[in-house]
């Protein structure tokens, strides 16, 4: 994970706290993040919290090292319950509970609450090891002693911005957990009102205020998405034009648009019984914006089986209206790789299997996009289409069908000629073509 943060100009990456924010031995460092993210302190004084942290008060919000934010989310956990026990009180005794039960001793023994060992920034990679009721194993300093507080981010081999420090360090995470389940708070509701305790790292954003930082994690390199965008100064970035789906369908090969079937003709797999209700559904939304906005063209639908077609020909608005034509049309297509890419879905199923086959069997130059940015380019429809209010559904489904129609007569030669031929449709396709 990358954290970035907001200032007054736009965002920036916050790869490592400012050098001005370390404080001489026996006093505080301030909060690792509270900076602007090009070495500037955010100006702000400290103070005590209803809970007993401390926290560096700023214009934009409270900031806290990692013993306070634990105290900070930890105090107003147990207030809500009903629960009039310090939240300092608490921490104390689970970590006495993991100094108890450390298989190095002093080693590794964590200081109290009100310790400034817990407010100074040492950072390290996370350390191994585990904690239960009856042992805890897992290192709390460094071969020379100083004490972890922060912890630098694992992936710091596949991102540019190499090794920063990123949350914070609590070890004794398991140990309090123990500590809330004997006070007979159940272990599944301590998951969902204190859910960072599952692991002995806190995240930056529990270490800030809400919104300042945000995870870009997995958006390294060039990956710029539209939530970072909205975070720059205006006119940072170019005007964009999204690439949908429909929009480049037709460059499919036509093997794409043959539906996948054993040789007997029959589909194979489960009934994609997701996929049919997901296209009722937006067909649903589209009628009820009136059927004005539908283009009544006639369209064929076939009401019979692949291996024993009946083809009819009727209007759109006739089959969209009645129930079994629109349940066959629906059905007619669900099987076509070309769907699953309109979609959305072309990292799955019959679409990958077929895109593998065709990029191992014919290859790809060197200035054609890869499979991964093609996917990062194009939008998923489905996504956008949750809250559609449009007939675009429709339009899209007849999109396909017309594209499905006019290619249908190849596949019935090509599906002919495989079983003349013993050879798989696509390969076939190659033989027909040349």
């Amino acid at each position: 994970m990358e954290p970035c943060g907001t200032r007054a100009s736009g965002s920036a990456n916050f790869p490592q706290p400012a050098t001005t924010g370390f404080s001489p031995e026996g006093e505080d460092d301030l909060p690792a993040h509270a900076h602007d993210g090009v070495g500037n302190l955010l100006p702000g004084q400290w103070a005590i919290g209803e809970h007993g942290q401390k926290s560096y008060q700023t214009e934009i919000g409270a900031f806290h090292h990692p013993i306070d934010a634990v105290a900070h989310r930890l105090g107003d956990f147990l207030r809500a319950r009903g629960f009039n026990i310090p939240a300092s009180e608490v921490i104390n005794a689970a970590i006495n509970e993991f100094n108890d039960t450390h298989s190095h001793g002093d080693a590794h023994e964590l200081a109290d609450f009100h310790s400034p060992e817990w407010r100074k920034i040492r950072a390290a990679d996370v350390p191994p090891g585990d904690s239960s009721r009856q042992m805890s194993n897992r290192p709390t300093r460094t071969k020379g002693g100083t004490k972890i507080t922060m912890l630098t981010n694992k992936n710091h081999q596949q991102t540019p911005v190499g090794k920063f420090v990123e949350g914070g360090y609590i070890p004794f995470h398991r140990n309090l957990m123990h500590q809330l389940e004997d006070m007979g708070i159940s272990h599944q509701e301590i998951k969902q009102g204190l859910g960072f305790l599952k692991y002995p790292w806190m995240q930056p954003h529990l270490l800030a205020p809400q919104g300042f930082l945000v995870s870009n994690q997995k958006q390294h390199g060039a990956d710029i998405d539209e939530s970072m965008m909205g975070r720059a100064p205006e006119g940072y970035f170019g005007d964009t034009e999204a690439v949908h789906t429909w929009e480049v369908m037709h460059h499919l090969p036509d093997a794409f648009f043959y539906p996948n079937v054993k040789e007997n003709l029959q589909k194979k797999g489960k009934q994609p019984t997701g996929l049919y209700r997901a296209a009722h559904s937006m067909i649903d939304q589209a009628m009820q914006q009136g059927m004005e906005h539908i283009p009544n063209v006639n369209v064929t639908v076939n009401t019979g089986t692949l291996g024993s077609p009946q083809m009819i020909n009727r209007p759109l608005h006739e089959i969209l209206q009645t129930p079994d034509l629109r349940e066959a049309l629906v059905k007619d297509m669900a099987h076509v790789p070309a769907m699953m890419f309109l979609f959305g879905r072309s990292g799955q199923g019959d679409f990958k299997r077929l895109y593998d086959h065709m990029m191992e069997k014919y290859g790809a130059s060197e200035d054609m996009l890869s499979a991964g940015e093609q996917a990062s380019t194009s939008q998923r429809v489905q996504k956008a289409a949750r809250g559609c209010t449009n007939p675009l559904s429709v339009c899209l489904l007849l999109l396909v069908h017309r594209v499905k129609e006019v290619k249908r007569v190849v596949a019935d030669l090509v599906n002919t000629a495989s079983r003349l031929m013993n050879c798989k449709p696509w390969e076939c396709t190659t033989v027909m073509h040349s």
